[in-house]
C-alpha cells in the first residue's frame, strides 16, 4: 500500500497519583468497557494494572475510530511497547519463589512475567487476529511500536495496526531503582497510549479531519537526538523550519536540544506532561502533541525522545 499513513483513534489512559479521581475513573470506565464486550459476545480477564491500561487504551482508539469491536479481523495488528511496565509482576514472583518456594508461586501468574503477555491480553480480548509485536526498548518502546506498525502498513503487511506503549511504575521497580543508586524516580503511576493507525477510507467514521503520521525515524549514538530528527525529516520530506513545534517526549534528551532554539523563526520546543511514563511516554506525548495543534489544522508537530540506552526516535504528525 501506499499514501500517509493516518491516526484513525486515539486512546490515552494514565494515573499519576495512586488514590485519586483518576484511578476511579479508570475502574469506571474498565466496567463500561467490560459489559460492552461481553454484549457483543466477548469477555476478556485482567489480572493486572499493565493489562488494564493497555486495554483501555486500545478499546478508546478503536472507539473513537468509530470500528467496532471486538474486531474479528485477520488483517488487523497490534504492537505495544511495555518494558518496565511488567517489573512488578516479575519481581512479586521471584521474591515468592524465593520466600516460599515452588509452592507460593501461583501458576495463573507466571504467565504475565512474560514481555509479551500483556500484547496477547489485548489481542485475545478484542480479537485482533493479524500480526502481534512487543518491544522492549526502555522509554522507546512505545516509539519503536509506532515505527513498526508504518512499516507494517506501507509494507502491506496489514489494514491497521493498534501502536503505543504501556506501563505500570510499582513500588517494586521504585525500590529497584533506589537499592541500584540510579535518581528518584518519582512515585507510584502508570499509563497507556495507543494510536490506531490505517489508511483512510469510508469504513472509518471519524470527525474534525484525518491526523497523519507523515515522518518516522531513529538515531543512535552520540549525537542520536540529531540523527533521529533527520531520517524522520528525510522520511516526511520536509524541513526543520516547516514544524510549527518541537516536544520532548521523555526526560532523556540532551543539552544540544537547545542549539536547535536558535533564530527567530525556531519551533518553540515544549517538555511533555508525560515524559516520566516510560514505555507509554511517546505515544503520550504524540497523544498531547495532537491535542494541542488540534485536528485537521494542517499544523506539522515533532515529537523526539532519547533512552540512555536505547538511542532516540522522532516522529512527525500533521494534525
Amino acid at each position: 500500500m501506499s499514501g500517509p499513513v493516518s491516526i484513525l483513534g486515539v486512546g490515552a489512559v494514565f494515573i499519576r497519583e495512586r488514590n485519586t479521581e483518576e484511578e476511579k475513573s479508570l475502574e469506571h470506565r474498565l466496567s463500561s468497557a467490560g459489559e460492552a464486550l461481553e454484549k457483543a459476545g466477548k469477555r476478556i480477564r485482567l489480572f493486572h494494572r499493565v493489562e488494564e491500561f493497555a486495554f483501555l487504551a486500545a478499546w478508546d482508539a478503536l472507539k473513537e475510530s468509530g470500528i467496532g469491536v471486538p474486531l474479528q479481523d485477520s488483517r488487523a495488528g497490534i504492537v505495544l511497547g511495555v518494558d518496565e511496565g511488567i517489573d512488578g509482576i516479575r519481581a512479586r514472583h521471584s521474591i515468592a519463589l524465593r520466600d516460599e518456594g515452588p509452592g507460593g508461586v501461583s501458576p495463573i501468574s507466571f504467565p504475565f512475567t512474560s514481555h509479551n503477555a500483556v500484547t496477547a491480553q489485548v489481542s485475545i480480548g478484542l480479537d485482533i487476529q493479524g500480526e502481534s509485536f512487543t518491544y522492549c526498548m526502555g522509554s522507546l518502546s512505545g516509539a519503536a511500536a509506532l515505527g513498526a506498525a508504518k512499516g507494517m502498513l506501507l509494507e502491506g503487511r496489514a489494514s491497521m495496526v493498534l501502536a503505543g506503549g504501556a506501563t505500570s511504575i510499582e513500588r517494586e521497580f521504585l525500590e529497584g531503582m533506589r537499592l541500584a543508586g540510579l535518581p528518584n524516580a518519582g512515585a507510584e503511576r502508570g499509563g497507556a497510549c495507543l494510536l490506531l493507525l490505517g489508511f483512510p477510507g469510508a469504513e472509518y467514521a471519524r470527525g474534525g479531519g484525518l491526523t497523519e503520521l507523515i515522518g518516522y525515524g531513529v538515531g543512535f549514538g552520540e549525537d542520536s537526538e540529531r540523527s533521529a530528527v533527520g531520517a524522520c525529516l528525510s522520511d516526511a520530506g520536509v524541513s526543520f523550519q516547516d514544524i510549527r513545534r518541537v516536544w520532548r517526549a521523555t526526560t532523556d534528551v540532551s543539552p544540544s536540544w537547545e542549539e536547535w532554539r536558535k533564530g527567530e523563526t525556531g519551533p518553540a520546543i515544549r517538555t511533555s506532561s508525560f515524559a516520566d511514563m516510560h514505555s507509554a511516554s511517546f505515544p503520550l506525548a504524540v497523544a498531547e502533541a495532537i491535542g494541542e495543534a488540534g485536528r485537521g489544522s494542517g499544523r506539522i508537530v515533532l515529537i523526539v525522545g532519547g533512552d540512555c540506552l536505547a538511542g532516540s526516535a522522532a516522529a512527525l504528525v500533521k494534525a
